[in-house]
This record gives C-alpha cells, sequence and structure tokens, in this order.
C-alpha cells in the first residue's frame, strides 16, 4: 500500500502506479515486502533499486532461470537467451523501482507505465524470435 494512504490521502492512480511497481518487484525477485530481510530501512524498492542494473540477476527469482535450464540448446543459444532475459530483467525492475517511489509526484503515469510494460514485452519477444 503507498504511502501516502496511510497518511489519509485520497485513493489515486498513482496509488495504483505503486502497487503495480510492488508488484512486479515481487514477481521478478521472488520475495515479499513483508520478508524477514526487508529491515530497519531496508524495502524491497530499496532492495531493487540498490541493484540496477549490474547486479539485477543477483536478486532476480531463481525460478526465472527453470525453464532455460530446462530447454536443451547449445551453449550459443543459452548464452544469448540467457543475456535477453537479463535485458528484460533490468527493464522490468527499472519499471518496478520507477513506479514505487515513495512520493507520488515522482512515479510516471499509469498510461506510461502501461506503455513501458508493453514495451519490455515486445522488445523480449523480438529477441526472442530473431535469428542466432
Amino acid at each position: 500500500m503507498p504511502v501516502e494512504y496511510g497518511e489519509h490521502c485520497a485513493v489515486s492512480t498513482l496509488g495504483d502506479v505503486y502497487s503495480l511497481g510492488i508488484l512486479l518487484l515481487e514477481m521478478f525477485t521472488g520475495r515479499s515486502p513483508t520478508d524477514d530481510m526487508f529491515k530497519d530501512s531496508l524495502d524491497l524498492h530499496k532492495f531493487a533499486e540498490a541493484a540496477l542494473p549490474n547486479r539485477v540477476v543477483e536478486i532476480a527469482d531463481p525460478a526465472i532461470w527453470l525453464h532455460e535450464e530446462a530447454m536443451d540448446v547449445d551453449a550459443a543459444s543459452s548464452a544469448m537467451a540467457r543475456s535477453r532475459i537479463e535485458c528484460c530483467l533490468v527493464s522490468v525492475t527499472g519499471l518496478g523501482v520507477s513506479c514505487s517511489k515513495q512520493q507520488p509526484r515522482e512515479r510516471m503515469p499509469m498510461r506510461d507505465a502501461a506503455m513501458e510494460m508493453r514495451a519490455i514485452r515486445d522488445a523480449f519477444l523480438v529477441a526472442a524470435s530473431s535469428p542466432n
């Protein structure tokens, strides 16, 4: 729940954007905002933000790699798939962080977040369908 809701502010689409950002971070890190590791000033948003862009793979949910490992592909194809997934993870984690900023005015509008999600999906699919 966005901080502003606890301060008795009206429900808004910027609150929805915050929730979307947290949901994306939960899905791609496999961690809940109530995870025991989040104590003191560390929270899911700060955890993900600190990993951008070079350490996103380290915080990614290990389940993301299960499909890749199950595929019987050569080393070059596997490296390309891993690179494509890593690029997607950086993009989606960045979007999650951008949407879950503490201050509502710092969050992107929902329309922009939806466009960004589609762009990330499309870039991933185009890369996946291109020949090696």
